[in-house]
């Protein structure tokens, strides 16, 4: 859930991760590897997809180099012409995630395939790209949340050197102890999931987050949440109403008759809520953008030490991530029964089947979740307002900020209709 506990049973946010020259150098040595390798591990229980399933791989034709026109206030890279992945990615792409899957991350799982591996902590297959055409690559997208510990997916990537890309929002980086150590490439999606949410039966006058700080309804919410903390300063909450500890259930909520409020999801939440049927009734999400959280919550991670190196398989990588996000859009069902499927095998209780999940991505595309950022780009990061609110809100120095936000990789022609 967006804005929920990012550490917990690991140091703490004034902490770095320990990212000593062994770490970096491992990282290298295993990007390298990887790059010529025939195959590598996804990690636990994660079964293998038989080898001759990449028959169909794109042309082997190696692609010119061209120079994009610069978009980013960053340094100057030649952007790789499109081609085969297995030319320039690691032969496996590995993907953290900082949830369990869901709406947000379904375009990665578009990327796996028809017929992927699901399992516990993961769902995997060769890279299959919307068009049809089967990478001579792998993609392991890994769950996150419950399946490590509630660690952030930044965390997690720091630990394994076998991790391409991490998906985490922006405040995970700006309360990292080296927030100068990532590398945002892309976004997800183009608008905060982060909610407060309501019973509008019970407060039918509250319909903007910016209206509960009148109020002295009581909102429950995770423990050190940046959102919360934001909400806070901006004057959208009062101090005086926050209880801490939420566990990310319903049930006070309903135990409560819907008198109080709690942390939530844009997306989530009104779905999931509704279909309870010790509740059964609608819920407002409030959200915490409209009071100018211009966080992103689904930002695609890299470290800053692999950017450089990753640079030409990023330049490749990225705007088929795009057209996945334009192809999830336009036909989600076949997609989120396998998220419904990866999310019943780490969670035999999951509440969330195919149904509730196209109910979200409509939801997504009607509240702009799932939408197109500056100049009609899908998966655009928005750098200077990005930028922008880190410094300006969160506290980070404008010089890191700017530092971290790579926009080079999008293709700017790739957007939703």
């Amino acid at each position: 859930m967006p804005g929920a506990p990012r550490r917990v049973a690991v140091p703490s946010p004034m902490m770095p991760p320990q990212r000593s020259s062994h770490r970096t150098i491992a990282r290298g040595a295993a990007i390298l590897c990887a790059c010529v390798a025939v195959s590598c591990s996804s990690g636990d229980d994660v079964v293998s997809v038989p080898t001759d399933a990449t028959e169909t791989t794109a042309s082997p034709t190696t692609p010119d180099v061209a120079t994009l026109e610069p978009v980013s206030t960053t340094s100057q890279v030649e952007r790789i012409a499109d081609g085969p992945l297995v030319e320039v990615c690691p032969a496996t792409i590995v993907v953290q995630t900082d949830e369990l899957p869901d709406v947000a991350v379904a375009p990665l799982i578009v990327l796996a395939g028809p017929d992927p591996v699901v399992t516990p902590t993961a769902v995997s297959g060769p890279l299959t790209r919307p068009d049809g055409t089967v990478e001579d690559v792998f993609i392991d997208v890994r769950s996150g949340g419950p399946a490590v510990g509630f660690s952030s997916a930044i965390d997690v990537m720091a630990d394994d050197p076998s991790i391409t890309l991490a998906i985490d929002d922006g405040a995970a980086i700006v309360d990292d102890g080296d927030p100068a150590a990532w590398r945002v490439v892309a976004s997800l999606t183009a608008r905060s999931r982060n909610a407060i949410v309501i019973d509008p039966a019970t407060y039918p006058d509250v319909t903007t987050v910016g209206d509960l700080a009148a109020t002295d309804i009581e909102v429950r919410h995770f423990t050190a949440a940046p959102v919360i903390d934001y909400l806070v300063d901006a004057g959208a909450l009062d101090a005086s109403q926050l209880v801490g500890g939420f566990d990310g259930e319903p049930a006070a909520f309903v135990a409560a008759d819907g008198a109080v409020a709690q942390q939530g999801d844009l997306l989530r939440d009104p779905v999931l809520f509704a279909s309870l049927p010790q509740w059964a009734a609608p819920v407002q999400a409030l959200a915490a953008d409209d009071a100018g959280w211009a966080d992103r919550d689904d930002l695609v991670i890299t470290p800053a030490s692999d950017a450089d190196a990753l640079a030409d398989c990023l330049g490749r990588l990225i705007p088929i991530i795009q057209s996945a996000i334009v192809a999830y859009a336009a036909e989600p069902s076949a997609t989120n029964a396998t998220v419904a499927a990866a999310r019943l095998a780490a969670n035999p209780l999951s509440r969330l089947d195919v149904a509730l999940l196209d109910q979200m991505t409509a939801a997504a595309l009607e509240n702009g979740v799932l939408s197109n950022g500056d100049d009609s780009t899908v998966g655009d990061i928005e750098a200077d307002r990005l930028s922008a609110f880190w410094s300006d809100s969160l506290g980070l120095a404008p010089e890191i900020a700017a530092s971290i936000v790579i926009d080079r990789f999008s293709d700017p022609d790739i957007g939703l209709p």
